[in-house]
């Protein structure tokens, strides 16, 4: 019977855990809809539809998409913007959007200032990881091959 008891308990304990992490799952899924980014979800990941942003029309102009994923632990473990510069000429805005969305999912997620060195990374397309409070930070960027353009990734990770 005390087995039976504790078996119930650590159910429930169980049971409450998944649901606090599934609602903080919610919570940073929906983490920049004050910027008009929402995100489909299902239960390991999260992902918003690139958003045009600048360039010719009759090209693929630059766009930003903002994932979470979860691990087998159902714990989210990555949270990242991606921004893609196909037209590098109408790049200059594209970047202050970057800037200014990771410095807003910087602040909800870590409850701190996004520190100078990771935005002067994105401005001048150079990588940079660190720890901050109980996150790794990283920018990280990727020129493709054809050489017409790149993708910065803002990436934050639970430690």
């Amino acid at each position: 019977m005390k087995k039976l008891i504790l078996t119930l308990f650590v159910y429930l304990i169980n049971l409450t855990n998944a649901n606090a992490n599934n609602n903080n799952f919610n919570q940073v899924c929906n983490a920049l809809e004050q910027h008009q980014i929402y995100t489909n979800k299902n239960e390991n990941f999260c992902l918003s539809p690139y958003i045009q942003l600048h360039g010719k029309n009759e090209y693929l102009r630059n766009n930003i998409a903002y994932y979470v994923e979860k691990n087998d632990n159902n714990k989210i473990s990555k949270i990242y913007l991606v921004l893609n510069i196909n037209q590098p000429k109408f790049k200059n805005n594209d970047i202050k959007t970057l800037i200014n969305l990771s410095q807003s999912l910087t602040k909800k997620i870590t409850d701190s200032e996004l520190p100078i060195k990771f935005i002067t990374a994105i401005k001048n397309k150079t990588n940079i990881n660190e720890n901050i409070n109980d996150y790794n930070i990283e920018v990280k960027h990727d020129i493709w091959p054809t050489g017409r353009g790149y993708g910065t990734h803002f990436i934050i990770r639970p430690k």
